[in-house]
């Protein structure tokens, strides 16, 4: 097993240098991140210590000296966890397996939280992926009409070919490199936000509050007629 090979100055060009207080938490540290929901995790949630949890995220998931001097996505996840106070096991050298699920991005609200970092990090990275989903998905909807023609039917295969291929390599940029398939139904739970424009959380308030009408999208004006 590695050891810990870092400290908390070489990471002190980065926005949220988690290592900096070790006599605060990261929401002490950064009490802006509270105002979002996947920062509000709790132990029950994730089998983990959620503070260790959440300096483990942005050590993971930041284009810091890990990402730029351990290319092996498991290594730098071992030694992202170290970094963070997880501990391995004495016997068998190996950490916990609570602490291994989350190499995995599991459970739901740990790979939330990753995402929500990623944003945090990369946002406009994510808006040009919206985009690049937005354009394929209008393309494959134009294989639908019937007055396409054969020629037609080939130009929009290749341009459908062409934003799967741009999107593919503008997550691996996402997600630097971890093709974790929970990291990305992460992703496409914030794609599909990004595109509503409320969050669930927003709709289930709505719901007890009776005014769910309001916020919600109405593009046929129905809720007029």
């Amino acid at each position: 097993m590695d050891k810990v090979k870092f400290t908390a100055d070489d990471f002190r060009d980065q926005r949220f240098n988690v290592l900096a207080n070790t006599d605060k938490s990261v929401l002490q540290s950064f009490p802006e991140l509270k105002k979002y929901k996947e920062f509000s995790i709790k132990r029950s949630n994730v089998g983990v210590d959620p503070d260790k949890l959440m300096k483990y995220a942005f050590l993971m998931y930041s284009e810091n000296i890990l990402f730029k001097t351990i290319p092996d996505l498991l290594r730098r996840k071992k030694q992202a966890a170290l970094l963070a106070g997880f501990e391995i096991l004495a016997k068998g050298k190996k950490f916990p397996k609570n602490v291994e699920e989350i190499f995995y991005c599991r459970p739901q609200p740990t790979s939330l939280l990753f995402v929500r970092v990623i944003l945090l990090n990369r946002n406009p990275m994510f808006e040009q992926y919206c985009v690049y989903e937005q354009a394929r998905a209008i393309e494959m909807e134009k294989l639908l009409r019937s007055d396409i023609g054969v020629k037609e039917v080939g130009e929009i295969r290749k341009n459908i070919e062409s934003f799967t291929d741009d999107m593919s390599k503008l997550r691996e940029r996402l997600f630097l490199g971890d093709d974790s398939s929970s990291l990305l139904d992460g992703l496409y739970y914030e794609l599909d936000n990004f595109q509503l424009g409320i969050r669930p959380e927003e709709i289930a308030e709505a719901k007890l509050k009776g005014t769910l009408k309001q916020i919600l999208p109405d593009p046929y004006n129905l809720n007029n007629g």
